[in-house]
Protein backbone atom coordinates (compact mmCIF):
# COMPACT_ATOMS: atom_id res chain seq x y z
CA UNK A 1 0.00 0.00 0.00
CA UNK A 2 1.50 3.33 -1.02
CA UNK A 3 1.08 6.68 0.68
CA UNK A 4 -0.53 8.07 -2.48
CA UNK A 5 -3.07 5.23 -2.43
CA UNK A 6 -3.81 5.91 1.25
CA UNK A 7 -4.25 9.64 0.63
CA UNK A 8 -6.53 9.11 -2.38
CA UNK A 9 -8.70 6.60 -0.54
CA UNK A 10 -8.97 8.94 2.43
CA UNK A 11 -9.95 11.89 0.19
CA UNK A 12 -12.68 9.81 -1.44
CA UNK A 13 -13.93 8.39 1.87
CA UNK A 14 -14.09 11.82 3.50
CA UNK A 15 -15.69 13.48 0.48
CA UNK A 16 -18.39 10.83 0.03
CA UNK A 17 -19.05 10.75 3.79
CA UNK A 18 -19.49 14.54 3.75
CA UNK A 19 -21.85 14.22 0.78
CA UNK A 20 -23.97 11.67 2.65
CA UNK A 21 -24.03 13.80 5.81
CA UNK A 22 -24.87 16.88 3.74
CA UNK A 23 -27.97 15.14 2.45
CA UNK A 24 -29.20 13.23 5.51
CA UNK A 25 -27.81 15.35 8.36
CA UNK A 26 -31.25 16.74 9.06
CA UNK A 27 -34.73 16.70 7.58
CA UNK A 28 -34.36 20.08 5.84
CA UNK A 29 -31.27 18.93 3.90
CA UNK A 30 -32.95 15.70 2.87
CA UNK A 31 -36.04 17.60 1.72
CA UNK A 32 -33.94 20.09 -0.28
CA UNK A 33 -32.04 17.26 -1.96
CA UNK A 34 -35.21 15.36 -2.82
CA UNK A 35 -36.91 18.53 -4.05
CA UNK A 36 -34.09 19.28 -6.49
CA UNK A 37 -34.46 15.76 -7.88
CA UNK A 38 -38.24 16.14 -8.08
CA UNK A 39 -37.80 19.18 -10.33
CA UNK A 40 -35.54 17.15 -12.64
CA UNK A 41 -37.47 13.87 -12.61
CA UNK A 42 -40.95 15.45 -12.48
CA UNK A 43 -42.11 12.84 -10.01
CA UNK A 44 -41.93 12.89 -6.23
CA UNK A 45 -41.92 9.10 -6.04
CA UNK A 46 -39.06 8.67 -8.56
CA UNK A 47 -37.14 11.45 -6.84
CA UNK A 48 -37.43 9.66 -3.51
CA UNK A 49 -36.18 6.39 -5.00
CA UNK A 50 -33.27 8.10 -6.78
CA UNK A 51 -32.39 10.06 -3.64
CA UNK A 52 -32.22 6.86 -1.58
CA UNK A 53 -30.12 5.14 -4.26
CA UNK A 54 -27.71 8.09 -4.52
CA UNK A 55 -27.20 8.36 -0.75
CA UNK A 56 -26.80 4.60 -0.42
CA UNK A 57 -24.25 4.52 -3.25
CA UNK A 58 -22.33 7.45 -1.77
CA UNK A 59 -22.25 5.73 1.62
CA UNK A 60 -21.04 2.56 -0.10
CA UNK A 61 -18.33 4.53 -1.90
CA UNK A 62 -17.17 6.03 1.40
CA UNK A 63 -17.13 2.72 3.29
CA UNK A 64 -15.59 0.76 0.40
CA UNK A 65 -12.48 2.94 0.60
CA UNK A 66 -11.74 1.15 3.88
CA UNK A 67 -11.97 -2.25 2.21
CA UNK A 68 -8.87 -4.31 1.44
CA UNK A 69 -10.33 -4.69 -2.08
CA UNK A 70 -9.09 -1.29 -3.28
CA UNK A 71 -10.19 -1.78 -6.88
CA UNK A 72 -13.80 -2.16 -5.69
CA UNK A 73 -13.75 1.14 -3.80
CA UNK A 74 -12.08 2.98 -6.63
CA UNK A 75 -14.44 1.42 -9.17
CA UNK A 76 -17.54 2.45 -7.25
CA UNK A 77 -16.20 5.97 -6.73
CA UNK A 78 -15.26 6.30 -10.40
CA UNK A 79 -18.67 5.06 -11.56
CA UNK A 80 -20.54 7.43 -9.27
CA UNK A 81 -18.40 10.41 -10.22
CA UNK A 82 -18.80 9.65 -13.93
CA UNK A 83 -22.59 9.44 -13.47
CA UNK A 84 -22.67 12.68 -11.46
CA UNK A 85 -20.56 14.40 -14.14
CA UNK A 86 -22.94 13.21 -16.83
CA UNK A 87 -25.85 14.57 -14.79
CA UNK A 88 -24.11 17.97 -14.46
CA UNK A 89 -23.46 18.10 -18.22
CA UNK A 90 -27.11 17.26 -18.89
CA UNK A 91 -28.35 19.95 -16.49
CA UNK A 92 -26.00 22.55 -17.99
CA UNK A 93 -26.85 21.71 -21.60
CA UNK A 94 -30.59 21.83 -20.94
CA UNK A 95 -30.20 25.01 -18.87
CA UNK A 96 -32.43 23.55 -16.18
CA UNK A 97 -31.24 25.85 -13.40
CA UNK A 98 -31.27 23.07 -10.81
CA UNK A 99 -29.70 23.41 -7.39
CA UNK A 100 -26.74 21.30 -6.32
CA UNK A 101 -27.26 19.97 -2.81
CA UNK A 102 -24.15 17.80 -2.84
CA UNK A 103 -22.87 18.79 0.58
CA UNK A 104 -25.97 20.19 2.22
CA UNK A 105 -25.70 23.69 0.80
CA UNK A 106 -27.83 24.67 -2.14
CA UNK A 107 -26.15 26.40 -5.06
CA UNK A 108 -27.04 26.49 -8.77
CA UNK A 109 -25.41 23.72 -10.81
CA UNK A 110 -22.52 25.28 -12.71
CA UNK A 111 -19.38 24.28 -14.53
CA UNK A 112 -17.50 24.37 -11.23
CA UNK A 113 -19.37 21.24 -10.18
CA UNK A 114 -18.05 19.50 -13.26
CA UNK A 115 -14.54 20.71 -12.38
CA UNK A 116 -14.91 19.35 -8.83
CA UNK A 117 -16.06 15.99 -10.17
CA UNK A 118 -13.14 16.01 -12.62
CA UNK A 119 -10.74 16.59 -9.73
CA UNK A 120 -12.28 13.67 -7.84
CA UNK A 121 -12.06 11.49 -10.95
CA UNK A 122 -8.37 12.40 -11.13
CA UNK A 123 -7.92 11.46 -7.46
CA UNK A 124 -9.62 8.13 -8.19
CA UNK A 125 -7.42 7.41 -11.21
CA UNK A 126 -4.20 8.38 -9.43
CA UNK A 127 -5.16 6.29 -6.42
CA UNK A 128 -5.98 3.23 -8.50
CA UNK A 129 -2.70 3.58 -10.37
CA UNK A 130 -0.78 3.95 -7.11
CA UNK A 131 -2.54 0.90 -5.68
CA UNK A 132 -1.54 -1.14 -8.72
CA UNK A 133 2.17 -0.40 -8.19
CA UNK A 134 2.10 -0.22 -4.40
CA UNK A 135 5.03 -1.28 -2.29
CA UNK A 136 4.56 -3.06 1.00
CA UNK A 137 4.99 -1.51 4.40
CA UNK A 138 3.81 1.78 5.80
CA UNK A 139 5.69 4.00 8.22
CA UNK A 140 3.56 5.83 10.84
CA UNK A 141 4.98 9.23 9.87
CA UNK A 142 4.19 8.63 6.20
CA UNK A 143 0.70 7.48 7.12
CA UNK A 144 0.14 10.63 9.19
CA UNK A 145 1.33 12.83 6.31
CA UNK A 146 -0.90 11.00 3.82
CA UNK A 147 -3.97 11.31 6.00
CA UNK A 148 -3.26 14.96 6.86
CA UNK A 149 -2.89 15.82 3.19
CA UNK A 150 -6.06 13.91 2.38
CA UNK A 151 -7.99 15.75 5.07
CA UNK A 152 -6.92 19.14 3.71
CA UNK A 153 -7.75 18.18 0.13
CA UNK A 154 -11.12 16.75 1.14
CA UNK A 155 -12.02 20.01 2.91
CA UNK A 156 -11.09 21.98 -0.21
CA UNK A 157 -13.25 19.68 -2.35
CA UNK A 158 -16.25 19.76 -0.01
CA UNK A 159 -16.01 23.55 0.23
CA UNK A 160 -15.18 23.93 -3.50
CA UNK A 161 -18.02 26.39 -4.14
CA UNK A 162 -16.70 28.65 -1.39
CA UNK A 163 -13.13 28.42 -2.69
CA UNK A 164 -14.26 29.36 -6.20
CA UNK A 165 -16.26 32.32 -4.86
CA UNK A 166 -13.24 33.89 -3.09
CA UNK A 167 -10.93 33.58 -6.10
CA UNK A 168 -10.82 36.59 -8.42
Amino acid sequence: MSYVDIACRAVLALTFAAAVWGKVGDHARWTAFRSSLTVFLRSNRRAHVVAVVVVTAEAGAAVSQLSPFRWMGYGLAFGLLAAFSGFVVLVLRRRLGLACNCFGRSSPVRGRHLARNGLLLLVTTVGLTAAAVAESGVHPAGLAMSLGTAFCLAIAIVRFDDVVEILP
